[in-house]
């Protein structure tokens, strides 16, 4: 008789990392539809309050140490379950903590964005658009030959609900992330809100602040006098917003390939070193405007907005002629993969 398969999902839930990792998995949990569990560190953190999942923390009054004492950790939570499969999305993880499981016969998929250590794995993972050299002689060396390799694009995992919608306002989102100090951004923030405004009187300016953003108070206050200045507060989950922006400029991390989807005029600044795009592989999927946070904070951004926004319906052209196309099924072909094994 067959026996349902139990997904445990192991994630970092540090607030300093981001969202982006619960959100992903979130998604697939929502197509493997049961027996799903999530393994995090501590349960503490706001944004596990008003999520229905089954949460599992294993960490009471220690941190974590390393991957082998981890490993052991998470064993006692499985080892009541059969039929299991693990999914690591957590950078700490690595080739340890996978061999530990591999040998008592339990399946493992890592999601992961960086190559950046070793890997052995039933499936491995990694939704980035790089068709360098220095890339696959990394996915060689890396990975064990017998897992199975979901790369690229078409296994980009976000929300089905991101759909395109129209919106009789001109909508603009500035979003850093999950974890951004606006302490030295926040003038230059309102700053192109009045460039902005000058330009477009039918406008909706948003700005994401997340769970562990901090030094945002003045963005309130000034949210407060200016109605068309928006505060998207600490909410998990931002697909509505996201589905009727008409640009976008912020973190270069998922909302690239959330954007070319949407087929929005996007400015990406990387904010951190992990964030290392390429612009040539970006161009493929119709984006052609990378910054670093420097860049966005000097007083030149400004100048090159108000180009850019004299010039934007030819910028919104050049998705036109982008090389690929995305789809927003990327999830249901991991799970698909998943359930093979």
């Amino acid at each position: 008789m067959y026996k349902s398969k139990n997904y445990f999902f192991r994630i970092n839930s540090d607030p300093k990392i981001g969202l982006g990792h619960l959100a992903r998995c979130l998604i697939l949990a929502k197509y493997l539809k049961k027996n799903c569990y999530f393994i995090i560190d501590k349960s503490n953190e706001n944004y596990f309050k008003n999520l229905k999942i089954n949460l599992i923390s294993i960490y009471k009054n220690e941190k974590y140490k390393d991957e082998l004492s981890d490993a052991i950790k998470v064993e006692k939570i499985i080892k009541k379950f059969e039929n299991v499969c693990l999914i690591a999305d957590d950078y700490r993880i690595g080739i340890k903590w996978h061999k530990y499981f591999r040998k008592k016969n339990i399946k493992i998929l890592v999601i992961d964005d960086l190559l950046n250590r070793r890997f052995e794995t039933d499936i491995y993972l990694n939704f980035r658009l790089d068709s360098t050299k220095e890339f696959k002689e990394k996915l060689t060396k890396l990975i064990n030959k017998d897992s199975v390799k979901l790369i690229g694009p078409e296994y980009c995992i976000f929300d089905n609900k991101l759909k395109k919608r129209e919106d009789k306002s001109f909508n603009i989102m500035i979003n850093f992330g999950n974890s951004f100090d606006f302490g030295d951004t926040t003038e230059q923030i309102i700053k192109i809100y009045k460039i902005v405004y000058k330009k477009i009187k039918k406008l909706k300016f948003y700005i994401s602040v997340g769970n562990g953003s901090t030094n945002y108070s003045n963005l309130i206050d000034y949210s407060n006098k200016n109605k068309n200045f928006k505060i998207i507060y600490k909410k998990f989950g931002i697909s509505s917003y996201l589905s009727k922006m008409d640009l976008f400029v912020g973190s270069a991390s998922t909302s690239i390939y959330e954007m070319s989807f949407l087929k929005t005029p996007s400015i990406f600044v990387i904010c951190n070193k992990t964030q290392d795009y390429k612009i040539s592989e970006m161009e493929k999927l119709g984006h052609y405007f990378l910054i670093n946070l420097a860049e966005f904070k000097n007083k030149n951004f400004l100048k090159f907005l108000n180009g850019y926004l004299n010039n934007f319906n030819s910028i919104k052209d050049l998705f036109l002629n982008r090389e690929l196309n995305i789809d927003n099924i990327g999830a249901q072909r991991v799970c698909k993969e998943i359930k093979k094994i």
